[in-house]
């Protein structure tokens, strides 16, 4: 397109009376080819926008909110999560739906700080939320919890089906890899997970407390 249109801003200052007007016709060739190229590049930019827009609501859900943003990570805090677990523990009477809630705990992460850093812990930590964010559905909810703890909230969503999403998290994180600055290999990324599910009979007890028992219990039995 740039080329087109500086062609045509010569054409202002230059007149070649002996080219044949074949050839001169040639001018508007660029302009075909870059609407072509344009084309593609705006249906390519569409798909990103819808991508981004996804996975936006994944780390957003309802509102916004950048007090509870977590900086390392980008996905919101605790908090933020909290708000949204009262909300489904609100709706819980009228709409008689069970939700689950899941967290995931980096195994070995202040080893791998100790060994390669606190950058690299915090990169760990970034990849950590993207990969889990990849593979949840698009009315899941992604949370950084505290340290090196996710929480995935699960609406409308029975304990069966979250506990296959959590299995599925955690086999791609064994084949997601952290790199070095030469791109050697230098650890692979392992998460222990716990998932629970609320009801109107369980709305009462700390979900995050369940979670973190829950979790430690696994752990222990890995």
């Amino acid at each position: 397109m740039h080329t087109s249109l500086l062609l045509d801003c010569i054409d202002e200052f230059l007149t070649f009376d002996h080219i044949h007007p074949t050839l001169s016709s040639l001018e508007a060739f660029p302009a075909f080819l870059g609407m072509i190229v344009m084309s593609f590049a705006m249906y390519w930019w569409y798909q990103e926008q819808t991508y981004l827009n996804l996975t936006l609501l994944k780390k957003e859900r309802h509102f916004r909110e950048h007090t509870f943003t977590d900086y390392v990570t980008g996905l919101y805090s605790a908090r933020y999560m909290e708000k949204q677990i009262n909300n489904e523990i609100g709706m819980l009477e009228s709409k008689d739906k069970p939700f689950c809630v899941a967290m995931f705990d980096l195994n070995a992460y202040s080893q791998f700080c100790f060994k390669y850093g606190i950058a690299k812990g915090e990169e760990l930590l970034r990849n950590t939320g993207q990969l889990i964010t990849l593979h949840t559905r698009g009315c899941d909810l992604t949370c950084r919890y505290a340290g090196d703890k996710f929480v995935v909230l699960f609406p409308d969503t029975s304990y069966k089906t979250a506990h296959t999403i959590t299995g599925r998290v955690c086999e791609a994180a064994k084949k997601h890899y952290q790199y070095d600055d030469d791109l050697t290999t230098i650890s692979a990324m392992t998460l222990s997970t716990a998932c629970i599910e609320i009801s109107s009979q369980t709305a009462n007890s700390g979900v995050f407390e369940q979670l973190i028992s829950l979790l430690q219990q696994n752990k222990q039995a890995a």
